[in-house]
């Protein structure tokens, strides 16, 4: 006879997080592990050691090199694919003017960023999930460093652009190096440029790293399945209750 499991939940879930947007999330998350590991190696190569191939057949680098090139204008393309989106439609897919931009009303509320702050700043007391998550899709804190790192994102997409003008004549490539000239000077040449493209990849890095624990210690404290909606698209309308009675 099978077991009945005393305790029934009911979730009230809704839809979060559009198909094109999730799409994009987990292309954007594999591109930022290959071209970082991609990148370093560019930054330090190493010979292959194989035997069986004369030096003049090792093109280890180029491969590396032309995968780099092209998962980086995959990237670019993403990021100007989500600007769209930012600006035309919802985090859920609903056609409007302004979009996802609107969010941007939730940073001027101070109530909003006390609420905020006390959430993370101390987050070994439990509190309700803040009120500004009732009408907003993001908070004060989580907005601003969404539109700090699409700012790094449009610059290591500059940045790529320009190193990668020089071994392509003509292209895409070649003829917008001659628009971010002023880029380049601005830096101090390709050494500068190479610079700024080493350090806003550390910028990814550490954002992922970050992005990845407080999206899993959200989750956790507030049961709202905001992780599953990444994946499934449906999140907690109200958090899921693991208590005694009736999840809401």
């Amino acid at each position: 006879m099978a077991a009945q499991n005393p305790r029934c939940f009911t979730v009230h879930v809704r839809y979060y997080f559009a198909s094109a947007v999730r799409a994009m999330h987990w292309i954007r998350a594999l591109l930022l592990v290959f071209l970082p590991a991609s990148g370093f190696y560019l930054a330090a190569p190493f010979i292959s050691d194989s035997k069986k191939l004369d030096t003049s057949h090792e093109f280890l680098q180029a491969y590396i090199r032309g995968a780099h090139v092209i998962a980086g204008w995959l990237l670019a393309a993403m990021f100007f694919w989500r600007f769209y989106l930012f600006v035309f439609f919802t985090a859920d897919g609903r056609s409007r003017f302004p979009g996802e931009m609107a969010e941007f009303r939730v940073l001027f509320s101070l109530r909003n960023w006390i609420d905020n702050l006390l959430l993370y700043g101390m987050p070994w007391q439990e509190r309700p999930e803040p009120g500004y998550a009732r009408e907003y899709d993001y908070g004060p804190l989580q907005m601003l460093s969404y539109f700090f790192l699409y700012l790094a994102l449009g610059g290591i997409v500059v940045t790529g652009v320009l190193l990668a003008a020089p071994f392509q004549s003509g292209g895409l490539a070649g003829n917008l190096a001659g628009l971010l000239e002023p880029v380049l000077v601005a830096l101090g040449g390709l050494a500068g440029v190479r610079a700024v493209h080493h350090w806003l990849t550390w910028v990814f890095i550490i954002f992922t790293v970050v992005h990845i624990y407080m999206a899993v210690w959200n989750g956790i404290t507030h049961r709202n399945m905001r992780i599953e909606a990444i994946v499934s698209g449906y999140a907690a309308e109200d958090g899921v209750d693991l208590g005694d009675g009736e999840a809401k």
